[in-house]
């Protein structure tokens, strides 16, 4: 993820160059306003008023809407976007002209037009969400813990990616100190808590939070607040939300019971991916076809043909054969798909996409640069 301020040289004969230097914002959870600061410089005087430097930006896929400064100090200029609701994703880009309407740069660079500036977007934009939160509870509970593993899980059928996560719950058990808790996400595993309240009882609104000040390791049962985790629950951030997440109970001690009452999950997450039918017309074969663009920051689309109806899964791997991501995995009519996968919250490197539909298996490879 892109944090540090970041710049476009734009160059022309005579060794002139016009220059944009901005910090590209950041996803976070507030719906309210945000800033853009931006410093411009250009060889030749900034055009004013209707052809002023401007910032255009625009939900999801919509049309784009501009904004003009609102405060301009020498080649400094501030821009506002308006709030918009959680679960929005915006993508935004900035640009200037010279007072001649003869030379146009726009950052990220490749956009044109004068007489307003930049009315042609570049093929690339910043891009920012705003995060929305969804509690979950089980359904099945309370549980039993009878024996050496009790596992309870929660389906979550809404699609996004995973920023952030909380866990509460309560359990009755009459020695804290036999239990490891961890919660489960495809092969991703936090810790809770490992042996910790030895002698003590039960976890009571017990709340497992990276940003609590203590420890679980330092809690008193029945252990009633908000401690950090055994291990991050960070090791869930960036995973598919949709699927199971499994509440993983082992208990060491012979002879002991105990009851999991009721346990949740508070996830702050992002938009998922989009997928999309762009022709009705049956192809004759299966396709997959090389992601674009590539290399990609941070979005990219994948498109793929099926020639009759079936069950279709698309999936994304990292360099080492992890699965990171589900795009697609349901039955799909016969026709030409385009899959965007947005890798905002992930690391640059290799990636792979693979196709499986009846029996038809293609895989290929991709890179994050950011």
């Amino acid at each position: 993820m892109i944090k540090a301020t970041i710049g476009l040289f734009a160059t022309w004969g005579g060794g002139y160059f016009a220059r944009i230097d901005h910090t590209p914002l950041q996803s976070f959870y507030d719906t309210t306003g945000r800033t853009v600061d931006a410093y411009i410089n250009c060889p030749f005087p900034i055009g004013t008023g209707v052809n002023a430097p401007r910032l255009y930006y625009k939900l999801w896929d919509g049309s784009y809407n501009h904004v003009n400064p609102y405060f301009v100090y020498q080649n400094n200029y501030r821009f506002n976007i308006p709030g918009q609701p959680h679960g929005s994703k915006i993508s935004y880009y900035l640009a200037a002209q010279d007072s001649a309407g003869t030379l146009v740069f726009t950052f990220p660079s490749g956009g044109s037009g004068v007489n307003p500036p930049g009315t042609t977007p570049p093929p690339q934009m910043f891009i920012y969400y705003i995060w929305t939160n969804k509690i979950v509870s089980s359904s099945t509970v309370p549980k039993p813990i009878t024996g050496m593993l009790t596992t309870d899980t929660i389906r979550v059928l809404t699609s996004g990616i995973v920023v952030d996560v909380n866990v509460t719950l309560t359990l009755n058990h009459s020695n804290d100190g036999d239990l490891i808790l961890s919660l489960k996400r495809l092969s991703n595993t936090s810790n809770l808590s490992q042996y910790n309240g030895t002698g003590g009882q039960n976890f009571t609104n017990t709340i497992f939070d990276d940003s609590a000040l203590i420890s679980i390791s330092q809690g008193n049962p029945p252990l009633t607040g908000r401690f950090k985790p055994q291990t991050p629950l960070s090791a869930l951030k960036g995973l598919e939300l949709s699927g199971d997440w499994v509440l993983r109970i082992y208990d060491r001690g012979s002879g002991n019971t105990g009851t999991l009452l009721n346990w949740s999950m508070e996830i702050v997450y992002a938009p998922g991916v989009s997928v999309r039918k762009i022709s009705e017309i049956i192809p004759d074969k299966f396709v997959l076809s090389q992601n674009y663009p590539n290399p990609f920051n941070p979005v990219t689309k994948i498109k793929y043909d099926i020639p009759k109806s079936g069950f279709v899964k698309l999936v994304i791997f990292d360099a080492l054969g992890r699965e990171v991501e589900t795009l697609v995995n349901e039955k799909q009519s016969a026709g030409s798909y385009e899959a965007v996968w947005d890798a905002l919250l992930y690391t640059s490197g290799v990636y792979f996409y693979r196709l499986t539909a009846d029996g038809y298996i293609n895989t290929k490879r991709m890179i994050l640069i950011k």
